[in-house]
């Protein structure tokens, strides 16, 4: 929970800093639990966010991040939270029979007074490798047979007709989180969030002149913070170049008169604002390319949320999709999509 100036408030960006200072701390899923307490000068904090002023934007965002990163990490530490390695002195050692004033006597170096590294004719107990065998090594090396296989970016593998495939395929979803489906003997459970997120920053990046949009009858309006206003002008040309025709409409608000097939309509305003947000994240995150902050920003926005419930025709289409792209093993930013178990391994736990 954040309080600005004694009042209760919601800042994505200020809760972001708790789960950054957080990170490989607790599991991806898990949630800390916080109190921030702030005074800020009410110059510097904008409210014109939400009806109720229950979220707020602060101006120095990018200088309170980093800052209250550093101060949770250290509060982190001191408290013990984290491991830490004990220096003290093993209880299996006794100290009691060490006399306190002897001297150690001092380590003794034995020298050749005789050597001299300048002599060439000095006999040397090392003998020069033969050129010859190292020829000779080499050309064994040449002649044999070379067992190199590029590495590949999964074992996966399918069959000609892939569609036909997936639509025989038992699934089931998990804890709202996850997709488990099997392919042949192995078992896979899918990250849906993850392949979701995939799936729309492939298309996005690579089909986005030839995206499909849909135009509304009536223009979504939508009304944003200063900050927000001023970073979507900038992000204008990109939002229109991916389908998603978005205008200024005065007193930091916009229009959205069109987007594209896969997103709903209905989620315009919040997929809007989380670009936007993840795209200021990424920033901190040194992702200095407008284009791929804007690909991660707006496929993180858009993928399905953990807690979901999925149809079944859902989690076969997302299967469907993620597997038919060119590389469908890791997130844009760079986690496990799935985990697939094979079923040596199922059968080795149970000892079959």
């Amino acid at each position: 929970m954040i309080f600005i100036n004694k009042r209760y408030v919601k800042n994505n960006y200020l809760s972001h800093a708790v789960y950054e200072a957080f990170k490989n701390l607790i599991p991806p899923d898990h949630h800390p639990s916080f109190f921030l307490f702030f005074t800020i000068d009410p110059s510097r904090i904008d409210w014109n966010v939400h009806p109720a002023k229950i979220e707020a934007r602060l101006l120095d965002e990018k200088i309170i991040y980093p800052f209250l990163v550093s101060v949770i990490k250290k509060g982190i530490g001191v408290s013990g939270i984290t491991h830490n390695i004990e220096f003290s002195t093993p209880p299996d050692i006794d100290m009691r029979d060490i006399d306190p004033h002897k001297t150690a006597p001092p380590p003794q170096i034995k020298i050749d007074p005789h050597y001299n590294p300048f002599k060439t004719n000095t006999a040397s107990s090392v003998s020069k490798p033969d050129p010859a065998s190292w020829e000779e090594y080499y050309k064994i090396f040449q002649e044999a047979p070379s067992h190199y296989h590029p590495p590949v970016q999964s074992d996966i593998e399918f069959s000609e007709n892939k569609k036909h495939a997936f639509e025989y395929i038992e699934c089931f979803q998990w804890m709202n989180k996850y997709i488990v489906c099997h392919l042949s003997e192995n078992l896979l459970i899918i990250d849906q969030h993850r392949a979701h997120e995939k799936i729309i920053y492939e298309k996005i990046k690579t089909t986005h002149p030839s995206l499909s949009s849909q135009f509304v009858l009536f223009p979504i309006h939508i009304d944003l913070s200063p900050n927000d206003f001023l970073l979507l002008k900038e992000l204008i040309p990109l939002f229109k170049e991916h389908g998603i025709d978005v205008e200024e409409f005065g007193n930091n608000s916009v229009v959205v008169n069109a987007y594209p097939s896969f997103m709903n309509e209905k989620e315009m305003k919040s997929i809007i604002e989380n670009t936007l947000e993840n795209f200021r994240i990424n920033q901190i995150a040194e992702i200095k390319d407008i284009k791929e902050n804007f690909y991660r920003s707006i496929a993180k926005s858009t993928a399905v949320k953990y807690g979901q419930i999925l149809t079944k025709p859902e989690m076969l289409k997302i299967i469907e999709e993620l597997f038919s792209l060119n590389e469908y093993t890791y997130s844009p930013a760079g986690k496990k999509i799935f985990k697939e178990i094979e079923h040596n391994d199922i059968s080795s736990y149970f000892k079959k």
